[in-house]
């Protein structure tokens, strides 16, 4: 498959069609909806850009500090769509989304897929990109719901402290909570497979001339790395957020990680 320059124009002249039916009926989301169009294709081609580069170079340091980047650019959205303000924890975040991506992008091409040269930029970026994506929005979710809960429920969070519970028995209600509301939604994507959510990834690879056996296999199988990867980075994020989330005498920070009490003494 190849795409010319004149299927380009003429792929974006599909836009056309839901442009026109917007202005047709005044909908008032025109004009966002060229912006989105606008920004989604000045990434892309500036995605395309870096990506050309780096198959192109296939250096496996080259392949490794590219996700790394990726990750990391995935941290500061994933805080960003979790309304939290402060970066103190993007060291948390961004370490639980890199550990995750690692051990699970690692297992799901060496063990899995079986191949030889997992680092290839191929295999690594495709695969880092894909888990990365999944947990931003579910880690969002899951964060916005754990500091949510613990600022707008504390009584809990003291009453169990005051009642026996140790700092971790207690934080583990929250981080319940948390882990409830962002598996869900993973969950039903799982569930539906073909009808839920269109598996892009399925149809990509059948239209790359790869068996149906293998692309709904390799479907299948990125699904479920996802959903370990995005179990693993939240419990990990959850373990290092610890130190951020809490001072030392175990009392609840602000949701930015800003200590309101050492403020005052400054």
């Amino acid at each position: 498959m190849n795409i010319t320059i004149i299927g380009m124009i003429l792929g974006i002249l599909m836009l056309g069609i839901p442009l026109y039916i917007l202005n047709w009926l005044r909908v008032d989301k025109l004009q966002q909806a060229i912006t989105a169009v606008c920004k989604m294709i000045g990434y892309t081609i500036v995605a395309g850009l870096c990506l050309y580069f780096v198959f192109r170079w296939n250096s496996v340091l080259v392949n490794i500090l590219f996700v790394v980047l990726i990750a990391a650019i995935a941290s500061i959205l994933t805080l960003r769509y979790a309304r939290m303000r402060g970066y103190l924890m993007l060291v948390p975040v961004f370490g639980g989304m890199l550990v995750a991506m690692f051990i699970i992008g690692l297992w799901l091409l060496f063990v899995v897929f079986g191949i030889k040269q997992p680092f290839e930029a191929r295999w690594l970026i495709p695969v880092c990109g894909l888990l990365l994506g999944f947990m931003v929005e579910t880690n969002a979710k899951a964060l916005d719901t754990y500091y949510t809960g613990l600022k707008n429920h504390a009584q809990i969070y003291y009453f169990l402290l005051g009642n026996g519970a140790t700092h971790r028995e207690a934080v583990a209600y929250f981080m319940k909570r948390a882990m409830e509301r962002c598996i869900s939604p993973m969950l039903k994507r799982m569930a539906y497979l073909l009808v839920g959510i269109v598996p892009v990834v399925l149809w990509t690879m059948l239209l790359d001339g790869i068996s149906v056996w293998t692309a709904v296999g390799c479907q299948v199988f990125i699904l479920i790395a996802a959903f370990s990867a995005s179990v693993l980075s939240l419990f990990i994020t959850f373990w290092i957020a610890r130190k951020y989330a809490f001072d030392h005498y175990e009392q609840l920070l602000p949701k930015d990680g800003v200590d309101l009490n050492q403020k005052k003494a400054e």
